[in-house]
């Protein structure tokens, strides 16, 4: 975990950027109004995801013919597994003319059933020449499967069924999470309080789960006001339109199949921005833009064209950007990403910020902006104008969303400007943050997840989790509550009300681990045992085992109250290596130490700009990893590191090299792994999380320790001897 309380301003402007994946073609006709005033976190743009789109399509269209041609509605339908796929409609046409009375028979393969546990049923068409089959039943196990139609004398035809994973919709407004029962199982988050659920359906959580538009295909991003909200649909059918304030409305002179953007815009396929509800063109020759900017008396939107120039919109007039590399990405206002992670300003083509990896919604706070963003190490930071600094109680490697908000992988939602507070736990998607006209929301999924704990190697299922926990460390999870609650003794409850938490900390045969209380105090969990910690202010954030930093940098020791440390800005992994206690620390000076057990110790070679890693390790700019106490360089070429901890007597770190190569480090310098997959996520030792969810020692020959683990917590080890890794495992079965 790495939290940085107070940085030195780095940044010389604005700095509005997007999201993670950069999209294409956003574009915005209902424009945020500059006076609204919802508090700190203001919107600024509609989504922070690249835009997801449901593949679904059409069948073709019958030809004039004397023989009767059955065709689904759609070429696949998705359900949630132990859920229910409903709207399966049938039609059947003689070429242009509904063939009403027809008799037809569905079949169902792959363990599909009917609501009456048969896989076949009979209908008739009715004047329309259609019919709606009975519900159809997901099986356990999901998978993909075929639902057929035939009737005598006309063509047969088919679509796929598809299963989804069962979640849970969770949407926070204005900080406080509430679960919607509306929202059927499985549904995608949009942005908002909206989500689209598998049968196409789009749906506002926070109306009831009132059905907005039906057999969405591709969907942009939620534009507001201070009294009006806007979005931007494609249908299955390939139709544009946008719905307003909760009520569809049809586009003007949009094409069909363009692309959804902001509002009520779409880019068409010619690449021209087209506002749907009037039909006007602001720009052609559009390859991809950025997001909205407004300024209050002025708006940017940076774009690329397809000739390989970049330009951007100051308002409604077109100019061309200035300085900006080959290869960059429009990211939001005047501003381009380019491929080495520099941030640019097309304005004049001066630098705003280096080793940017990823970001979240640009948002407003109180009459300036604010950013939520990812360098390429993994660290969060937090970016204002002429400021920079890292976010509070944040993880390494956890997703910017927005508002300082980030999405921490064992589930938590964690708000990184707020002294890192939990916002929602057991969360697995989010949507985008989004301002409606009353307050601002984030759109979540919460996967149903059972709890495994992977102990010395071996995982082992744990049954009770409380719905929607989190697993935080060794075999602990934090419930939506905030309850601490211990698996390996019946779920017990250690702590309750907990509002933010630290690194646990442990020797050979103790460990610790602090925690913030939803009233501001600080406790620390001692061996299970909740106490309260000594002479630690309210509100000060939970480091490790019984440490805190307070907001004017101290470093406390909470079991006895004792000042460390003065002027902590930013800090690292703790570590045990069997006899001395290590932690790392970057200063608000710009210099750094590092506590050996109590004591601390200035570093050796450290170059400015450096990120503290763990133990004594500091992450140079340059990808070099180094030792503190020594100033040896251990490895070069590392990009971003996991967990610091023990294997055979020594330390082990997991990485991946700015090559995207997975990789260890010891004292020795760097060892091959096994068996990851490039784009995997370090955790801690020689362990690893790939993209497809399984969790692999790549230190043991690439064995699988875990599959479809959808949360991870907190490696925990009690020195050279046991370890465990709590999990959240997508549930199989209903």
């Amino acid at each position: 975990m790495y939290v940085c309380l107070r940085a030195r301003p780095t940044l010389r402007k604005a700095l509005p950027l997007d999201s993670e994946t950069p999209r294409t073609s956003d574009t915005l006709a209902l424009h945020p109004d500059p006076s609204s005033s919802i508090g700190r976190r203001t919107v600024l743009i509609g989504s922070a995801w690249a835009v997801p789109a449901i593949a679904l399509t059409t069948a073709s269209p019958a030809f004039a013919s004397s023989t009767t041609a059955l065709a689904f509605s759609r070429s696949t339908y998705r359900g949630a597994t132990c859920a229910t796929i409903t709207g399966v409609r049938i039609t059947a046409m003689q070429g242009a003319t509904a063939q009403a009375g027809i008799s037809v028979t569905a079949s169902l393969s792959g363990g599909y059933t009917f609501a009456d546990g048969g896989t076949t049923s009979t209908g008739t068409t009715g004047s329309d020449g259609s019919m709606t089959l009975a519900d159809i039943k997901v099986p356990a196990l999901g998978g993909t499967a075929t639902v057929s139609a035939t009737s005598s004398g006309a063509t047969t035809t088919s679509a796929s069924l598809r299963s989804v994973e069962p979640s849970a919709a969770v949407y926070v407004q204005n900080g406080t999470s509430s679960t919607s029962s509306d929202v059927p199982s499985g549904s995608t988050p949009v942005g908002g309080s909206l989500y689209v659920t598998p049968n196409a359906d789009l749906i506002d959580a926070a109306d009831g789960g009132k059905v907005l538009s039906a057999d969405v295909a591709a969907w942009g991003e939620i534009a507001a006001t201070s009294s009006a909200w806007s979005i931007p649909v494609r249908k299955a059918d390939g139709s544009c339109v946008w719905v307003f304030n909760g009520t569809e409305r049809a586009t003007v002179d949009v094409p069909n199949g363009s692309t959804p953007s902001i509002g009520s815009s779409f880019i068409t396929a010619d690449g021209r921005e087209m506002v749907g509800a009037q039909g006007t063109v602001r720009i052609t020759d559009v390859k991809a833009r950025g997001t909205y900017y407004n300024g209050g008396s002025t708006s940017l939107t940076a774009f690329s064209k397809q000739d390989g120039t970049f330009v951007y919109l100051e308002d409604n007039t077109v100019k061309s950007a200035v300085g900006v590399p080959s290869g960059s990405t429009p990211a939001c206002g005047s501003f381009f990403l380019s491929p080495d992670g520099t941030l640019v300003d097309g304005v004049d083509g001066s630098v705003i910020a280096s080793r940017i990896a990823a970001f979240g919604l640009l948002t407003r706070e109180n009459a300036s902006w604010l950013l939520t963003a990812r360098e390429t190490s993994g660290r969060p930071v937090i970016l204002r104008p002429g400021l920079q600094t890292l976010a509070t109680g944040v993880p390494w490697g956890s997703r910017p969303v927005g508002g300082g908000i980030y999405l921490a992988r064992d589930g938590r939602l964690i708000d990184g400007v707020n002294a890192g507070r939990t916002v929602a736990t057991g969360v697995g998607t989010p949507g985008a943050f989004a301002v409606m006209p009353d307050s601002w929301r984030i759109p979540l999924a919460a996967p149903t997840a059972s709890a495994a704990v992977v102990t010395d190697g071996i995982s082992q299922a744990v049954a009770g989790v409380p719905a929607g926990s989190s697993p935080v460390t060794g075999k602990l999870y934090l419930t939506p509550s905030g309850a601490l609650v211990d698996s390996a003794n019946g779920w017990s409850t250690l702590a309750t009300g907990i509002a933010a938490i630290g690194q646990i900390a442990a020797n050979r045969q103790d460990w610790a681990i602090p925690a913030r209380k939803t009233d501001g105090s600080a406790v620390y969990i001692y061996n299970g045992q909740e106490s309260n910690a000594v002479g630690v202010p309210a509100g000060s954030i939970p480091v490790a085992g019984s440490s805190f930093v307070t907001t004017d940098g101290r470093e406390l020791r909470g079991s006895d109250g004792v000042v460390r440390m003065t002027g902590v800005a930013a800090y690292g992994d703790a570590y045990f290596d069997g006899t001395d206690y290590f932690q790392p620390f970057a200063k608000a000076d710009g210099s750094f130490t590092f506590l050996k057990n109590s004591d601390e110790t200035s570093t050796t070679g450290i170059p400015a700009g450096s990120t503290p890693v763990a133990a004594r390790l500091y992450l140079a700019p340059d990808g070099r990893l180094i030792d503190g106490g020594s100033g040896s360089v251990i490895a070069t070429q590392i990009a971003t590191a996991g967990r610091i901890a023990t294997r055979n007597g020594g330390w082990v770190l997991p990485a991946v090299r700015t090559d995207g190569a997975p990789t260890a480090v010891t004292p020795s310098g760097e060892v091959t792994v096994s068996g990851v997959p490039t784009g995997s996520t370090p955790v801690a030792a020689g362990l690893f999380h790939t993209t497809d969810r399984r969790l692999i020692d790549g230190l043991n020959g690439g064995a699988v320790l875990a599959t479809n683990d959808v949360l991870v917590g907190m490696y925990r080890e009690l020195y050279d001897s046991t370890w465990s890794l709590p999990l959240g495992i997508a549930s199989a079965g209903c």
